[in-house]
């Protein structure tokens, strides 16, 4: 019988050790002939800051965004599914989940022109976070980001509470040091 360890969130235990393993029928242990550590699905929801204030189509900065967004994409297993949500004053999904590649790399492509110089950074991270606290199994929210928050209705106090009662690990890559 293959077994999957989940936390009480629901989200995927890795790296436990075979001697913390105990398996019991009828109250006698059970001898475990094979134990592996499988990998499980991720969804991840890729957060892009595309505000003119930073960066614009074509620019050496979105160059360089594309690029890390690229990269990532490339380490995703087809069992993973991604989403792609841009942000500047609001946020706006640009891919819903899916594992197509073409799909993921179009949703890329089709960012033009930033509307707005304003980044609402904490708007941004609290709803994704809402949006994906419902999804069972392995998640997680990578944003690419300058780091800026202009005009965000939530205080960076709120923002944190908010995520840390989301369950959802959230990963940065800061863009303004990979320029500098």
């Amino acid at each position: 019988t293959d077994v999957s360890v989940v936390d009480n969130k629901n989200n995927f235990v890795p790296t436990i050790p075979r001697n913390y393993f105990r398996v019991l029928e009828d109250n006698v242990p059970q001898t475990i002939r094979q134990f592996s550590l499988g990998q499980a699905p991720m969804t991840v929801t890729l957060v892009i800051e595309f505000s003119k204030r930073f960066q614009w189509y074509g620019g050496g900065d979105w160059y360089l965004t594309l690029q890390t967004a690229n990269a990532f994409l490339n380490t995703m297993k087809p069992d993973d599914y991604v989403a792609v949500v841009r942000y500047d004053l609001r946020s706006q999904i640009v891919c819903d989940f899916t594992n197509d590649r073409y799909k993921l790399q179009t949703a890329l492509h089709s960012f033009t022109f930033p509307d707005f110089s304003e980044a609402n950074l904490f708007d941004v991270l609290t709803d994704t976070a809402d949006r994906m606290s419902h999804i069972q199994g392995r998640k997680a929210i990578l944003i690419l980001t300058s780091g800026i928050d202009t005009f965000s209705k939530l205080t960076f106090d709120q923002t944190r509470r908010k995520l840390q009662d989301s369950g959802v690990p959230i990963y940065s890559i800061g863009l303004q040091q990979m320029l500098n």
